[in-house]
């Protein structure tokens, strides 16, 4: 199977948990809370609306107390690793402005789910293309008397908002690589896609190991977003045929309405005992050579 890191990095729910910590030892727990959908495609023109609503989800048997935020999202490296403290330079950039959110805490009871309404008015002047932010809802910890521990949990929908008019996509694949020499499994690879345009755009693929007779002998899909003016990279796991052999990793990606082409890199497999005892057997082997060799020369008048 093909293990890819993440954003939420396709899209997929992320959990922020804090702890407030102090001495004594009660504990009041927050048994489980969730939110659907955990991401959204949005689209909007300039000058217009659009009103919605996250279910909120209390899958424990207590009442849960919460409160909703809002903030940019923005990955901070190429496994898109999730960034919601940056604050966008501009408003017709950033997105949080745009949303109008209730501003009272609200309690669900144990087992039930409630409805969040939000409405995104995105201003005339918003500038053409993707803007991105997450939605938060965050448990309020009901602390009883004297001191506790409260454990917080907080969880977003992400918004891929992409404000209409003259958007430009362009994408491409920056990379492929994989080491020729791999210990065993699983084959590792990776996949590097470049996000040229204003908007984002969803990338995805299957990866194949075959033999040398082009027998596909394992394989794996990956998927995600990739954000404008980034470059998200999809590591790639697949099982190893056997412990030692001659095999080819492909990748076909596909993005922006388009496939391929097909990439692919020979990879060996050997166990990395195995490589430490041939190389120790070649130095070995050389080093009696040389040795004899010195002995030679040695002996001659």
């Amino acid at each position: 199977m093909v293990r890819f890191s993440l954003m939420r990095a396709s899209a997929a729910a992320f959990t922020l948990a804090a702890m407030l910590v102090m001495t004594a030892p009660v504990l009041a727990a927050v048994e489980g809370i969730g939110v659907s959908p955990t991401s959204q495609e949005v689209e909007i023109a300039p000058g217009s609306s659009k009103t919605g609503t996250i279910t909120v989800i209390n899958d424990g048997a207590s009442d849960i107390t919460y409160k909703v935020s809002v903030a940019d999202y923005h990955v901070t490296n190429e496994l898109y690793k999730a960034d919601f403290n940056s604050i966008s330079s501009s408003a017709d950039v950033s997105a949080v402005s745009w949303f109008t959110l209730p501003k009272t805490t609200a309690v669900i009871k144990g087992g039930d789910e409630a409805a969040l309404p939000y409405t995104i008015r995105v201003p005339a002047s918003a500038a053409i293309g993707g803007h991105y932010v997450a939605v938060f809802a965050e448990t309020v910890p009901k602390l009883g008397p004297g001191t506790a521990i409260a454990r917080v949990q907080k969880l977003g929908s992400l918004f891929y908002i992409g404000v209409a008019g003259a958007v430009t996509r362009d994408g491409s694949v920056a990379s492929f690589t994989a080491a020729w020499l791999q210990p065993g499994s699983p084959l590792t690879a990776s996949l590097r896609v470049r996000n040229a345009g204003n908007v984002h755009f969803a990338a995805s693929g299957d990866a194949r190991v075959t033999d040398i007779f082009g027998k596909e002998m394992s394989k794996g899909v990956f998927k995600g977003e990739v954000l404008p003016g980034t470059t998200r990279r999809f590591d790639l796991a697949l099982a190893a045929p056997g412990p030692v052999g001659l095999y080819k990793i492909a990748v076909t990606p596909h993005y922006l309405d388009a496939n391929g082409p097909t990439l692919s890199q020979w990879v060996f497999i050997m166990p990395t005992l195995t490589v430490i005892i041939i190389l120790a057997t070649i130095g070995l082997v050389a080093a009696l050579y040389l040795g004899m060799l010195t002995r030679r020369l040695r002996r001659q008048p």
